[in-house]
């Protein structure tokens, strides 16, 4: 998956909404499929943030924005404040713990805190009911929580919620997800927040078997084998994103099958590179818009297609 990712990267560098996509569903895989200690979930989830902030600081602009991943709906926002950066990071702590649900709408909040006022108790002590995670390194932070509305918790509450999130996988039984990353710029703290809505359900996303829930890409054959991982797309806009694994087809019988379905589907073909001999790219153009099929195949595995559009 991350070959596919830096394979793309350089063959569309202007597609910003492309790399969005990527981001975000590989954080829900991080975020959503992670079976490890709660320190290994707070350095994925940074990670995840320094990817999110990085794609922020090329021009991707403000604005609240809707991403449909697997058909699961998530929200979007960028912005950036005089605060700095614990004072950000603070703020989140604290809303997180609070009763205020309206995270997309935090920027004027947050733009009013004073850098002297202290928002949330620190070192917070971490226990099962402190539905919340907050990691930092360096110049970048993040927090990350389930806000479950209650003010003090009793086992039984959070006990009988966390058993309506498992009998019928809505994560909203539970709270909706809330993810802030923080990091310092230019004096100032620049945040990428990134939220659920209240049905959202995190097992259907990824299944082991079959396709995951979504759709394939228009006007472009899926391959002829394997079964679709992924599909992302925002609202709105024509970028969309889609992956198959466990193709059986090796890379060279993939780029033969795309290269007459491009033919027969009216597509120029512009670009056929191969950065390896496990992996190649093919970029095509109709009509102003673009389609590029990324092949990988890691030696003794199945191959995995990826398509990206944009126009």
């Amino acid at each position: 998956m991350k070959k596919q990712i830096h394979s793309i990267a350089r063959s569309a560098r202007g597609t910003a909404r492309v790399a969005l996509l990527l981001l975000a569903a590989l954080g829900l895989v991080i975020v959503f499929s992670l079976r490890a200690s709660v320190a290994r979930a707070d350095d994925a989830m940074l990670e995840f943030g320094r990817h999110l902030i990085a794609l922020s600081e090329t021009g991707m602009g403000s604005g609240e924005r809707g991403l449909l991943i697997n058909g699961q709906e998530l929200g979007f926002r960028v912005f950036t404040v005089e605060q700095d950066l614990n004072t950000a990071l603070d703020f989140y702590e604290s809303w997180c713990h609070g009763d205020n649900n309206d995270f997309p709408g935090q920027e004027k909040a947050l733009s009013l805190v004073s850098q002297s006022e202290e928002a949330a108790p620190a070192h917070r002590s971490r226990s099962w009911k402190d539905l919340v995670l907050r990691s930092q390194s360096d110049k970048l932070g993040m927090v990350a929580c389930l806000k479950h509305g209650l003010a003090n918790p009793s086992g039984e509450e959070l006990a009988a919620r966390l058993m309506a999130f498992l009998e019928t996988g809505r994560l909203g039984e539970l709270g909706q997800f809330h993810y802030a990353a923080v990091t310092q710029f230019e004096g100032r703290a620049r945040v990428v927040a990134l939220w659920t809505q209240p049905d959202f359900y995190p097992f259907r996303m990824f299944p082991t078997e079959g396709d995951a829930p979504g759709f394939d890409p228009m006007a472009i054959a899926r391959p002829p084998s394997g079964r679709r991982l992924l599909s992302a797309g925002e609202f709105g806009h024509d970028e969309t994103l889609a992956v198959y694994v466990d193709c059986q087809e090796d890379i060279d019988a993939l780029a033969r099958f795309y290269r007459l379905d491009f033919v027969r589907q009216g597509w120029r073909l512009e670009s056929d590179t191969s950065d390896t001999a496990h992996s190649r790219v093919l970029i095509v153009q109709r009509s102003g818009e673009t389609r590029l099929v990324a092949l990988q195949q890691d030696p003794g595995e199945r191959s995995t297609v990826t398509f990206a559009t944009a126009r």
